[in-house]
């Protein structure tokens, strides 16, 4: 209507211009009715009151003209706006219709009638509670009793004026019991007009729950004036929730009325409820509502003078005490913009185009509301301003901001510096140019100079500091503030959550004089980026109010830890409590769900999704894609994809994506065939799926067709280089690139670690400082990895300083980066302290800690650390499973591990590898063969890592499980052969060791340094020697690896096996590497073997002389003088032993029955069944002695009787196992008795039938 006004008022003027040149000024009466009614609707009121004022004797109708049109101009119950009532314009405009009723009354040619009241009544409902409103209200009603009074019956029109009067004057009984009275004593059925004026008289008076309750009792429909009566009432008495509930139904009632959007976008806005008003306007865009845009029918020449004058106005407003309501201003904006918002507002610049236009003699008045005047006059107070000269303030302004957003900042100051004038909002806005490009140095200095510092000069500056990492200069301005707004301690809160220094953000936090919304999502939030969910629930759960960032941050938290569970309760939470999830919240339910890895949980999501209308938004289509993808339903997702009513190319790379990821590559490229248009985006990601599938040359074709690359593609193509080992070509693309950034830089640091190229990873990083760009997040953490690998500490510490120095130490990547560099080099002081400086540790961090202590054997320290964690994933438990199993202590990583499958955490490949090698290392078979079930359950039955640690176990255990698990492998590796080799040597199968690396030979295996230590192993127990020495002899000579000292060890423990003690002696002597204590161990047993105590005497010469101290060389020495009976030498041998506090480690074995693990020592007498064992075995030796067997006391090296002896041997811990496990077992079951110091012989004893085995029992170390 606005617009056909417009188009009405240009050829209504033309009309009126042949009126005056055929007709004169004295034409028709009706002609000028008409025109002054076509002035007063077009809303040029001055031209229509000039007009009225020209007629000698308006009749009636001519008067109700003008003052319907007085009316409408000031009427407030329209509800269009949310600050309609009581407003000055509203209440000039009704005291304008009063004056003219009384110049109507005073005159003797026409009388007010009926409808004359009626628009009087309407012109008084603009001024509300206004005192004149009162006595025309009553003289409307006294109208009303005049009616009835002179015999006319009321209909309903007059029923509904009665109603309406008693609305304005605020007699809400005699309004109530007019309406209820119509029935009976008018005969008029209430209509719904009726209703209408009921509900607004109710609502002015603020009657709200009787006016929704009327409302629910009519026996008709509403309609739109029904609903905007309520919404005016809601408005009036600041009722939110009755105003969201009209406005709704106003939508209903008008889907396509873009007022009814604009009202409850307005509503939400003046409630601060920002994310509700941008879906507001995001659900007009899909249902293809336009708002209106506000717009004069004068079109006025030099209005960017105008906006100029404007500048002008708003600085004399404030030297006169006016400070702008910004609550006027309903977006969610910075300060400074609403204030410029208000400023030039369309009524703004309507009041200057009659201020400042030349073809006014004189400045037009101005009525500006203001704290100290309600009604002030602008005339005086702008004539000295208008004959000032004319700066061009608003725009130097403007463009000193998007100066400063295009990083422009010396035109910036420039622009500053040659300002002849200059108010706060020029200060501040170069301030803020200076702080959003991290110039803090200039920022302080033009703060310094800056004569007029406001709230938000502050802000700005205290800001910027905590932009830059300096978080202590930030407290500094915080603390010397003169005065301090909410928005100014929300700064405070994000400058020390953004820098991780949580416990001080919360300390300030909770300082606050007051908050909004955006102080409690701030601590949220910094708490969800700390991953401390409890603390970021326990203050969600405080918040009086929240919008739908509050929610969001909390479901992103949980997602981010992969507490996906926790993230969609939230969510669910939230559609509970009836609050309409965004577009971001959606994608956030999204990765919740992609997380749960729930298909049934994705379907339902994508009903809300339909059903808040939210189907055809692409980011929500892509992200439900994801979601498919990341479930693996591949086809699904397709299905979804080819059904999406509005496909963009982050979409169509997303699936392009998916399909490379999961193997089909040839699905791909025939979707990539399809793009509709082939951006840079879209090629870029089908040429990264070529390169990560191997096709490096087809990634090539495609890089080199994109006419203008993005530094994307460039760093997407120098990655597929790198990860195909190309690094050089990779170099040449990259010193070709036109622009480099961080990502580039880091790219190729990365490109250089993954193959193995440390040193140049690093002189890339100079390279990259000298360059004089300051490298990424990426680049260190790259950068330290390598230090980590080469052990270069020192440069480890200088990127360490390089981080402080560039405020990136911080960052949870970088942080990790050092706990992790200096672990590795056994600085675990300085790991420590890094990880508790760390404002914001995540649980990679507190992983990192927990892994160094673990590798530095301080697992007491991991142990505490694990307890102080507040939350655990698997990583965690697999970190503290593994330093226990590597110090040995298998029982407590084994109960670890059950700890962690009692939380409900799926076990990754790394853990199962941690607790087959823990099961290995306990020999317990039963487990192993459990935890193999699992393995087969999770679906790891073909995963490399995990077989092979299945075949140690199976090896280490005594079973020929594990040579069938490698033989059932389809792909194996140098460690699955090696661990093979190493199964055959745990269990004496020499010749299947050579069978087997013949077939390693057969199939082009190279072998390794470990492939011969376990090859020469197996030749050693089973006694091949010739086969030992010739492969022995082939590692120099065939594969050109130089034997170190553990082949040497093999040789001499094979050539001491079989009494070649003088070629074990020879041998130790022509090693080309320095022989160390073991190799001489290895000959000491071999001595003890054959009875060669002189030589015994040498080799034990040459241990001491190494300043070894080991209990197993004392034993095999004592042992040795024993057997030889050499007792003096043994009690001499003991004594030098409790010199040197070396106590021998006392022996026992073990066998598992039912789950449960049973320990022996020798002569143990503490078992349960101890005397059911004893008298086993003693059967079994009378039955054996009556057989001809002979015990063989020799190996009792103790001087005792000969009787003793044989009970030392019947009582020996491994028989006491072997016993109890016959007496435990059914018939023809295999026992495995493990011990824990070395391999004792294996014995086959007849049990009624029964064939009875130990395993081979293995050394700790």
């Amino acid at each position: 209507m606005d617009y056909l006004f417009g188009i009405g008022f240009k050829h209504g003027r033309a009309l009126h211009a042949h009126v005056l040149k055929f007709l004169g000024f004295n034409y028709d009466p009706y002609v000028q009715a008409s025109l002054v009614n076509f002035y007063s609707k077009c809303g040029k009121f001055g031209i229509s009151q000039f007009l009225f004022d020209q007629i000698r004797d308006p009749d009636l109708a001519t008067w109700n003209i003008m003052l319907a049109a007085h009316s409408r101009s000031g009427s407030s119950s329209d509800a269009t706006s949310v600050d309609g009532f009581g407003s000055a314009e509203d209440a000039e405009t009704s005291m304008k219709v009063l004056d003219l009723f009384r110049n109507m009354q005073s005159t003797s040619v026409v009388r007010p009638n009926e409808v004359t009241l009626v628009a009087l009544a309407s012109a008084c409902a603009s001024l509300g509670a206004l005192s004149q409103a009162h006595g025309h209200g009553h003289r409307a009603l006294d109208l009303f009793e005049r009616m009835k009074q002179e015999g006319l019956t009321p209909d309903d029109v007059t029923l509904a004026v009665a109603i309406s009067a008693c609305s304005h004057v605020g007699l809400v009984e005699e309004g109530r019991n007019i309406f209820d009275s119509m029935e009976n004593d008018y005969e008029v059925k209430p209509k719904l007009e009726h209703y209408c004026c009921l509900v607004d008289l109710l609502g002015r008076a603020g009657r709200l729950e009787e006016a929704e309750e009327r409302v629910k009792s009519m026996p008709m429909s509403t309609n739109t004036v029904l609903w905007r009566s309520l919404l005016g009432a809601a408005k009036l008495h600041g009722n939110s929730t009755l105003g969201e509930t009209a406005i709704k139904h106003l939508i209903e009632l008008e889907p396509d009325n873009s007022g009814n959007y604009v009202l409850l976008s307005n509503l939400y806005s003046r409630i601060e409820k920002w994310d509700y008003a941008n879906e507001v306007r995001r659900l007009m865009k899909c249902k293809g509502v336009d708002k209106i845009p506000e717009w004069e029918t004068e079109v006025i020449q030099g209005q960017v003078e105008i906006y100029l004058k404007l500048e002008e106005v708003d600085s004399k407003l404030r030297e006169h005490g006016h400070t702008p309501s910004t609550k006027e201003v309903l977006f969610d904006i910075e300060e400074e913009e609403k204030e410029d918002a208000l400023s030039y507002h369309l009524r703004s610049c309507c009041s200057g185009s009659d201020c400042f236009c030349p073809h006014h003699e004189e400045p037009a008045a101005l009525m500006v509301t203001t704290p100290t005047h309600p009604l002030f006059n602008l005339h005086r107070a702008l004539s000295p301003i208008l004959a000032a000269p004319h700066h061009h303030l608003l725009q130097c302004n403007r463009r000193i901001r998007d100066l400063s957003r295009q990083g422009r900042i010396s035109e910036a100051r420039q622009l500053f510096d040659e300002m002849p004038q200059r108010d706060p909002i020029t200060w501040n806005a170069m301030i803020s140019a200076y702080t959003r490009n991290n110039q803090m140095g200039n920022a302080q200095l033009l703060f310094d100079a800056a004569e007029v510092k406001d709230v938000r000069t502050w802000t700005s500056l205290l800001t910027g500091y905590s932009k830059g990492g300096r978080v202590d200069e930030a407290r500094r301005v915080f603390e010397c503030m003169p005065e301090r707004n909410v928005v100014s301690w929300n700064a405070m809160v994000s400058g020390l959550v953004e820098n991780g220094r949580l416990r001080c953000a919360r300390k300030v936090f909770d300082e606050m004089p007051e908050r909004d919304v955006a102080s409690w999502n701030g601590m949220v939030t910094g708490y969800c980026h700390g991953s401390m969910m409890k603390e970021a629930m326990e203050l969600f759960d405080r918040m009086p109010e929240r919008n739908l960032v509050s929610w969001f941050v909390v479901m992103n938290g949980f997602v981010k830890i992969d507490c996906f569970e926790e993230a969609w309760d939230v969510f669910e939470m939230m559609r509970k409590g009836g609050v309409l999830a965004d577009q971001e919240v959606i994608v956030a339910a999204l990765l919740a769900v992609k997380g749960l890895n729930e298909l049934d949980l994705i379907e339902s999501l994508r009903g809300v999704v339909i059903k808040i209308g939210f189907e055809e938004d692409v980011v929500v289509g892509t992200a439900i894609l994801n979601a498919y993808t990341g479930y693996g339903a591949i086809d699904t997702a397709l299905c979804f994809f080819e059904r999406m009513p509005e496909k963009n190319e982050y979409s169509w790379s997303s699936m392009i994506t998916s399909f490379s990821q999961c193997g089909r590559l040839d699905d791909a490229v025939a979707l990539y065939r399809r793009v509709p248009e082939r951006t840079v985006a879209t090629r870029t990601t089908m040429m990264t799926a070529y390169a990560q599938n191997g096709r490096i040359r087809e990634a090539e074709l495609i890089f080199y067709q994109i006419p203008n690359p993005s530094t994307i593609t460039w760093n997407a193509m120098i990655s597929g280089y790198a990860s195909e080992g190309m690094i050089k070509e990779a170099n040449d693309l990259f010193m070709r690139m036109p622009a480099r950034n961080s990502t580039s830089w880091a790219a190729m640091i990365a490109g250089f670690v993954q193959n193995g190229q440390g040193e140049e990873a690093l002189q890339f990083f100079a390279d990259l400082l000298r360059s004089g760009d300051l490298p990424n997040h990426s680049c260190l953490t790259s950068s330290l990895f390598v230090c980590s690998n080469v052990g270069a500490i020192k440069i480890g510490k200088q990127i360490h300083a390089l981080t402080v120095k560039i405020a990136s130490w911080n960052n949870s990547f970088v942080g990790n980066g050092l706990i992790s560099m200096y672990s590795k080099g056994k600085h675990m002081e300085d790991a420590t302290r890094v990880f508790n400086s760390m404002g914001v540790k995540d649980i990679v961090s507190w992983n990192s800690l927990i892994t160094g202590l673990v590798e530095n054997e301080m697992l007491a320290g991991a142990s505490d650390t694990f307890n102080k964690m507040p939350r655990h994933d698997v990583v965690s438990w697999t970190a503290l499973m593994s330093g226990f199993t590597h110090s040995g202590q298998v029982d407590i990583a084994l109960r670890t591990f059950l700890d962690m499958m009692a939380e409900g955490l799926r076990p990754t490949e790394s853990t199962i590898t941690t607790v087959v090698s823990a099961c290995a290392g306990f020999g317990s078979v039963k487990l192993g063969e459990q935890i193999h079930g699992l393995v087969l359950k999770l679906g790891f039955d073909e995963r490399l890592f995990v077989c092979n640690a299945l075949i140690s176990m199976y090896s280490k255990c005594g079973s020929e499980v594990g040579l069938c698990i490698f033989h059932d492998m389809s792909h194996r590796d140098i460690v699955s052969w090696n661990a093979a080799l190493a199964g055959c040597a745990h269990n004496g199968l020499g010749k299947e060791a050579v069978e087997l690396f013949r077939s390693m030979e057969a199939e082009a295996i190279f072998p390794n340094e470990f492939t011969f230590l376990e090859l020469l192993c197996a030749c050693s127990r089973s006694g091949l020697v010739d086969d030992a020495w010739t492969y022995f002899n082939s590692m120099q000579d065939v594969y050109g690896i130089k034997p170190l000292v553990f082949h040497y060890t093999c040789m001499v423990d094979l050539l001491g096996r079989f009494g070649k003690l003088s070629e074990a002696e020879a041998l130790i002597n022509s090693m080309t590497v320095e022989p160390d204590s073991v190799i001489w161990e290895a000959l000491l047993g071999a001595c003890r073997i054959h009875n060669n105590v002189e030589l015994a005497k040498e080799v034990a010469e040459n241990l001491f002389q190494m300043g070894t101290h080991k209990p197993g060389m004392y034993v095999l020495l004592s042992n040795l003088y024993a057997s030889d009976g050499r007792w003096d030498e043994v009690r001499d041998l003991r004594d030098s032993m409790k010199v040197h506090k070396v106590s021998k480690e006392p022996g026992f074995s073990w066998i598992q029955i039912k789950n449960k693990i049973h320990s022996f020592s020798i002569a143990d007498r503490a078992h349960d069944r101890i005397e059911d064992i004893y008298a086993l075995l003693k059967d079994y030796q009378e039955r054996l002695k009556m057989m001809g067997y002979v015990p063989d006391t020799n190996f009792v090296l103790h001087d005792v009787e000969e009787e003793q002896k044989e009970d030392e041997l019947l009582y020996h811990c491994e028989k006491l196992a072997l016993a109890f496990g016959i007496l435990s077992t059914p018939k023809e079951t295999c026992i495995h008795v493990m011990k824990n110091l070395r391999t004792c012989v294996a014995e086959t004893i007849g049990n009624q039938g029964a064939s009875v085995s130990t395993a081979w029992i293995l050394t700790l170390t």
